[in-house]
């Protein structure tokens, strides 16, 4: 296949291939390889990408997941809720790190198998992980 032209469709096609190639050197290396945004030009696709070292713990070393470790307290939450699983529609979900200039949805958390992240509002994870009662007034 041979690109011709950039917009959203073809980028939105690339991005999907590089998100499985991403997963695939992620798999190789040992590592947490992601894609984290990219913006579309004329006749071009600008991707950031992070590869992150995956500590003992299991847990990769980004900079959302230092960002979480930083601020947790700042949003009821705890440094060592990072990792913690909990359910939300019927789907288990990993907190992965925070965005702290996100202001509705600033945590992050990954589908159970899934690279793929998705924002939550803190105070819906901090109900879900049980920590809401314990938030500071």
């Amino acid at each position: 296949m041979k690109i011709t032209k950039m917009n959203r469709v073809t980028a939105k096609l690339l991005m999907e291939r590089m998100d499985k190639l991403a997963a695939e050197l992620s798999q190789e290396l040992g590592m947490k390889v992601a894609l984290k945004s990219g913006s579309i030009g004329a006749g071009s696709l600008t991707v950031k990408l992070e590869l992150a070292v995956v500590g003992e713990s299991g847990q990769a070393d980004t900079t959302d997941a230092r960002a979480f470790k930083a601020y947790a307290s700042s949003y009821g939450l705890q440094p060592s809720d990072l990792g913690r699983e909990f359910v939300y529609g019927g789907i288990t979900y990993r907190v992965a790190g925070l965005r702290p200039k996100a202001d509705r949805f600033p945590i992050l958390a990954s589908r159970q198998g899934e690279e793929r992240m998705t924002k939550f509002p803190a105070e819906t994870v901090r109900v879900l992980l049980g920590t809401a009662t314990a938030r500071a007034a």
